[in-house]
């Protein structure tokens, strides 16, 4: 895979313009980047992925946003993806850091992300966080998710990851909680409340929506 061959689609980060955001959701998402690693585990339809690219936004953190797919499966592209995304947020971009990983496969994966993490502190820049979207299409794979535990150990301080994935990742999570580098948000927390529904219809659909339809439908349903 050559430059060529990075789709920038792949590496932007989505637009929603529209979103309804309560205080108490607001309040969770403010805490998104605090710790160096952030796992979002929702099923499909949940807001995962819209209201994490709102928080980023609107955090003073430079987002690296990768979408991944089941090709990204393969560990050649999942790297080179990952350091095409990466070089663009450092103070001194490298380019050469895309050309030095190139020829290494999962075998040689911890040459490849110690090139990451090196040209990184050579060439710091803001706050960054790496957002690996539908983690789930890949978290089964030994290489990827062993590069993503190196590189929360690794990199440098100002430099955090955050997880949007469907189920939670076989990473050791509880070993990152208690040593402190690790918190998780999961789908209680992207639910809306009764309030937060009530306030959501009001604004957007029926001035007061009929009670029924709390109780029976939509307060599981959001």
């Amino acid at each position: 895979m050559t430059n060529a061959h990075i789709l920038a689609s792949k590496l932007s980060i989505p637009m929603h313009p529209d979103l309804f955001i309560s205080s108490r959701l607001s309040g969770i998402l403010k805490h998104l980047t605090e710790k160096r690693l952030t796992v979002v585990t929702a099923g499909a339809g949940h807001g995962k992925t819209a209201l994490t690219a709102w928080a980023v936004r609107h955090k003073d953190i430079t987002p690296v946003w990768y979408h991944l797919d089941e090709q990204d499966r393969d560990f050649s592209r999942f790297i080179r993806y990952a350091a095409a995304g990466l070089t663009s947020c450092t103070k001194n971009p490298c380019p050469m850091m895309e050309r030095r990983i190139a020829p290494f496969s999962a075998i040689h994966r911890e040459r490849a992300l110690a090139e990451i993490v090196h040209a990184l502190e050579a060439a710091p820049g803001p706050r960054v966080c790496l957002v690996l979207d539908d983690f789930h299409t890949v978290q089964e794979e030994t290489a990827i998710l062993e590069s993503v535990k190196f590189l929360v150990e690794n990199l440098p301080p100002w430099f955090h990851i955050i997880l949007l994935t469907r189920s939670t990742p076989e990473m050791g999570l509880s070993r990152l909680h208690l040593t402190g580098q690790a918190v998780e948000i999961t789908e209680s927390d992207l639910l809306f409340t009764l309030d937060e529904t009530r306030q959501f219809l009001t604004k957007h659909l029926w001035p007061r929506p009929p009670k029924k339809i709390f109780a029976g439908y939509l307060i599981p349903s959001t």
